[in-house]
């Protein structure tokens, strides 16, 4: 049996662990530039906010229940999702980490009930979180057995037959509304519905995943637990900002540091990259909108900040059209290989990766951006975050101080 362990709408959470005077109270956290709803509790839910609307939109609601708002706070966010994963993986011989807020584990025991329970009190009680716990025979029908837990407000539910009655068919796990849309034009309206049609007419109809999402419904595991993540393929970093930027200094600031971030990524997954690709965008609901993108070959592959810096700026300054405000820049690493020992026709200078090792240890030790590159420093595209909550467990001066 597999169990699916889900943080309670996480990111309103985390922000309460520590100011619990929210808790019973409305509050929903907001994205970059605090420019839409990213998550809600149940209390701001049930006033009927929906997630990703704009908060323009819902000021007026905001102000009349009085509804808390918090800036994105993901350094927190991060490292309470690790504490959470790290109390899962000493309850299982086996953790797949899926998201920041959800993990699959492999059941240890017969006791199915006991396991659940134990679980959820465990994750509340070490780390401060409440999860439920969705217990089923595959990955997706620990998810069904999560959605009906949580729509019953349990500590933790087991998957049974009668369960994938109550399940639109747009709620399984891996069908999406394009999917859904073509299943009820063939009467199949619930789980139930799904798991009973024939594999291969699912298959002719939605291809290899639904037919696995067929076989998953009845039982049969057709998606294994992995015992890690698998390597992305592309690294992406991208930020809207708050107001039009016109400068091109101001762009390369931001592309530096979405540069930087990006060789922070394929470092930690061991990957090298072949090339960027950077994208400009105005803001595409004003008049004739511009939607530039280049793609930038490296002269080697690499994961270094430098040389992925200097190709950012350089796909940058080819997109860059004066006298236009930009809402949008992102670049994405594509061509990811794992490192291995060189080509024979590649020449290797050690020196550089020396020394962007020790930039990465004395960063790891001081903070991040401790030592970065000089174009970071002008970062006036940085989009104001006016609700944002202490780092409290990843700065040392803003631990939470308690009298």
């Amino acid at each position: 049996m597999l169990a699916l362990v889900d943080c309670n709408n996480f990111y309103a959470s985390c922000e309460r662990l520590f100011q619990p005077s929210y808790r019973r109270k409305p509050l929903i956290v907001l994205s970059n530039n605090d420019g839409c709803v990213i998550a809600r509790s149940n209390e701001a839910k049930a006033l009927g906010i929906e997630m990703g609307v704009p908060l323009f939109k819902i000021r007026p609601l905001v102000e009349r229940h009085g509804i808390a708002l918090f800036s994105s706070n993901f350094p927190l966010y991060g490292d309470i999702s690790a504490r959470v994963m790290q109390v899962l993986g000493g309850m299982t011989p086996q953790l797949e980490v899926y998201s920041i807020d959800e993990a699959f584990m492999e059941v240890p025991t017969q006791d199915l009930g006991c396991f659940g329970r134990e679980v959820h009190l465990r994750v509340r009680k070490w780390v401060g979180i409440p999860v439920t716990v969705g217990i089923g025979k595959t990955k997706t029908l620990a998810k069904v057995a999560s959605f009906i837990g949580k729509r019953r407000n349990t500590l933790y539910h087991i998957c049974d037959s009668k369960d994938l009655l109550q399940v639109p068919v747009g709620e399984v796990w891996g069908i999406g509304r394009a999917f859904a849309t073509k299943l009820k034009r063939r009467g199949i309206h619930t789980a139930a519905c799904l798991a009973g049609a024939s594999p291969d007419q699912v298959r002719r109809l939605l291809g290899v995943v639904g037919m696995r999402t067929c076989l998953e419904l009845r039982g049969e595991i057709a998606y294994p637990l992995e015992k890690g993540p698998e390597p992305k393929k592309n690294i992406g970093v991208s930020r809207s900002f708050s107001q039009g930027v016109t400068d091109l200094e101001v762009l390369r600031g931001a592309a530096a540091h979405f540069a930087e971030r990006a060789g922070e990524k394929l470092r930690a997954q061991g990957s090298h990259a072949a090339g960027l690709m950077v994208f400009l965008n105005t803001d595409r609901f004003q008049p004739n909108p511009y939607f530039g993108h280049t793609h930038v070959a490296l002269c080697t592959s690499t994961n270094r900040s430098a040389p992925l810096i200097k190709a950012a700026c350089a796909g940058l300054v080819q997109l860059f059209r004066h006298g236009l405000k930009y809402k949008k820049l992102g670049i994405l690493a594509t061509g990811l290989a794992p490192i291995d020992g060189g080509s024979l026709f590649t020449p290797y200078d050690a020196k550089p990766q020396r020394m962007q090792e020790s930039i990465d240890a004395i960063n790891k030790r001081y903070g991040r951006h401790c030592i970065q590159s000089a174009l970071n420093l002008r970062n006036d595209w940085l989009g104001g975050k006016n609700s944002l909550s202490n780092r409290y467990t990843t700065a040392w001066d803003e631990l939470p101080e308690v009298s």
